[in-house]
């Protein structure tokens, strides 16, 4: 669909006078910024078709992402008036060879952050060399933030300074105007205003044209002709209410878990029987040890206290020497006494066994037998004294080893008892840092709940106050149409009033003339034999009158048939006619109707003659050009010439590089 079949937005125009009105005042580098959709593609036309012939305009488009050369080869193309350029060169260079005739220039920019950059630092090159002159104005348009910014720092670095132009979103109502236009495109019908202010969908384009349009293609695959806004919100209702609904079930559902984990929470982990058992264990193990330390204690004062009883107590030197006590006297033997000594030695080994020794030079008959059966008697009792304390003391130590081991195991018993009182503590911690959350959950799902219910009654207070709105809207309406139904009576009745006076006036006109015809009738009598005569002369010359027109209508339909011929070998190519990609890119053409049937398009073509059928592929629609006329003046002033019923159509003047552009 061509751009210019749009309907007429007031803010697009609004902005399109602004942007005539900086340049009209200065030479302005502009960007537009806007989402993608506001429309920058419609004010750039808008804006081509609205300066005058005193600018030589150039419009470059930045959606296919043309390299340098490309760029050069469109501008150059619409700015030249000759084809000897070079799109090679730096612009600045062929610019100056170009003789503007005292016009000043206009290249709008669609798309300005897909143009390369070295092709911006030449126009900025051209821009500043002609800053003085104030010879050319650049007009770019931008969608991304971010490239902004980026096009923006650039254009600083190269000591200009940009006016930045915001493409707001429409109104309401445009939005209204726009939906039904699209609308009617895809065959939907019935949409009125009211319904269409309350359309969710149309709400949420929040302005943007293209947002409009793409809704509408996307309800346009159901059944469009059964659109209605109105239905599609109560579906909408619908489901927030069963989502509410869910959501109370799931509420629900959560406060019954957490008055069980709160109805539960105090209950002990470990069974009370259990514990008292292993308490009362772990005290009696305790003790018990403390009993045996006591025993040990109370028997370290009679194992250091020395054996009287025994006589001889023999021990072992390290050296070799034995001692030998009894009673308060001592005697110490010694290896290196002389043989000569009479008293008998007890050696007691490492294996505690004893054995009667004499001395190695002493002479056995000098003892009796009953001293050696004595000496024997007290060496075996001390031997077995010293052998039941050597048990005594391993009985002692296994007891202790097994006191060791028990108090071992109880402290094994009262460390993992300490563990599990610990996972108890740590288990309840996480009981209550999960009823925590859950008193979270719970909050945030009140919280939930709360917002949709604002929610919901702000809609239904906004879907009011649009029904008491609509409401005024149809009472002022209604007292509109009243007000001029009465206007129109009124001035019924005063129309009535007035006839009937005319019609008075009429008859004694009337009256009057019936007497003058009366008295012009006997005249006429008179004069009509006189003219009898000469009305048979004038009869006779207006036979041969007709006769000679009958001739020239020949003539006429001949010369028209003939026309209509060479109009058909235009339209059919088979004259000496420019094609229309030849003609001059700087020269305007007439737009006469635009259709999706060819037939249609080439019959208006062979009407109006010197006429070309183009088809437009955006669009899938038939276009009739008439004319190639030097400036747009020329172009406008040919439609006066055209049939009437051409001229019903309200054909335009348009740019012929426009044209060969929509047609690619």
């Amino acid at each position: 669909m061509a751009l210019e079949q749009l309907p007429q937005l007031t803010s697009q125009k609004s902005l399109v006078e602004r942007i005539k009105y900086q340049i009209s005042v200065g030479a302005p580098f502009i960007i537009l910024k806007g989402s993608l959709g506001a429309g920058k593609t419609v004010i750039c036309e808008q804006l081509i078709s609205a300066v005058d012939d005193k600018f030589v305009k150039a419009y470059i488009p930045g959606a296919g992402n043309h390299d340098l050369t490309k760029c050069r080869e469109i501008l150059l193309n619409q700015i030249s008036k000759t084809n000897k350029i070079n799109a090679n060169d730096k612009l600045i260079g062929t610019v100056q060879k170009i003789n503007f005739n005292g016009k000043r220039v206009l290249i709008v920019i669609d798309d300005f952050d897909n143009v390369a950059d070295r092709f911006i630092s030449e126009l900025a090159d051209i821009y500043s060399t002609y800053a003085k002159e104030q010879l050319f104005s650049i007009v770019a348009t931008v969608s991304s933030s971010s490239k902004l910014s980026q096009k923006v720092r650039q254009l600083n670095s190269l000591a200009i300074e940009p006016m930045e132009m915001q493409i707001k979103p429409i109104s309401m109502q445009e939005s209204i105007l726009v939906m039904h236009y699209y609308g009617s495109q895809v065959g939907m019908r019935g949409l009125d205003d009211r319904s269409l202010k309350n359309s969710r969908e149309l709400q949420a384009a929040k302005g943007n044209p293209g947002a409009i349009k793409s809704m509408i293609e996307g309800i346009s695959d159901v059944d469009c002709n059964k659109y209605n806004p109105i239905e599609r919100a109560k579906k909408r209702k619908k489901a927030v209410l069963t989502a509410l609904f869910g959501g109370a079930a799931i509420a629900a559902t959560v406060a019954g878990i957490l008055v069980y984990v709160i109805k539960n929470q105090n209950k002990p982990l470990v069974d009370d029987e259990y514990a008292y058992e292993r308490n009362t264990g772990v005290s009696d193990m305790q003790s018990l040890i403390e009993n045996d330390d006591r025993n040990v204690d109370s028997l370290a004062p009679e194992l250091s206290r020395p054996r009287e009883d025994l006589n001889p107590l023999v021990t072992v030197e390290e050296k070799g020497s034995v001692s030998s006590n009894s009673g308060e006297s001592s005697v110490n033997i010694s290896k290196k006494e002389d043989s000569a000594s009479p008293d008998n030695k007890i050696v007691i080994s490492d294996e505690d066994s004893a054995d009667i020794v004499t001395g190695a030079t002493a002479k056995s008959t000098g003892l009796n037998d009953s001293d050696k059966t004595v000496d024997k008697l007290r060496a075996e009792a001390n031997i077995e004294a010293k052998a039941k304390d050597i048990a005594e003391n391993n009985a002692r130590k296994d007891n202790l080893v097994k006191a060791e081991e028990k108090a071992v195991a109880e402290a094994e018993a009262k460390a993992k008892l300490e563990a599990e009182k610990k996972a108890a503590e740590e288990m309840a911690k996480a009981e209550a840092e999960a009823k925590v959350k859950l008193e979270a959950a719970k909050k945030a799902a009140e919280e939930k709940a709360k917002a949709e219910a604002e929610a919901k009654a702000k809609l239904e207070a906004a879907k009011k106050a649009a029904e008491e709105k609509a409401k005024a809207e149809a009472d002022a309406k209604a007292k509109l149409e009243a007000e001029k139904k009465a206007a129109v009576e009124k001035a019924k009745a005063e129309a009535e009033a007035k006839a009937k006076l005319e019609a008075e006036k009429k008859a004694a006109e009337e009256k009057a003339k019936a007497e003058a015809e009366a008295k012009a009738k006997l005249e006429a009598a008179k004069k009509a034999a006189e003219e009898k005569a000469k009305a048979e002369a004038e009869a006779k010359a207006k036979l041969e009158a007709e006769n000679k027109a009958a001739e020239v209508k020949a003539r006429a339909d001949a010369q028209h048939k003939a026309q209509e011929e060479r109009n058909s070998q235009s339209v059919n190519g088979d004259n000496k006619q420019l094609p229309f990609e030849e003609l001059n890119d700087s020269h305007y053409t007439v737009q006469l109707v635009a259709t999706s049937k060819k037939d249609e398009a080439q019959r208006v073509a062979r009407k109006v003659g010197n006429s070309w059928v183009l088809f437009r592929k955006k669009d899938q629609q038939y276009i009739v050009m008439y004319g190639d006329f030097k400036d747009r003046s020329s172009a406008t002033q040919s439609i006066s010439g055209l049939p009437e019923a051409i001229r019903k159509t309200k054909p335009w003047a348009k740019n012929i590089a426009a044209v060969k552009k929509e047609i690619q």
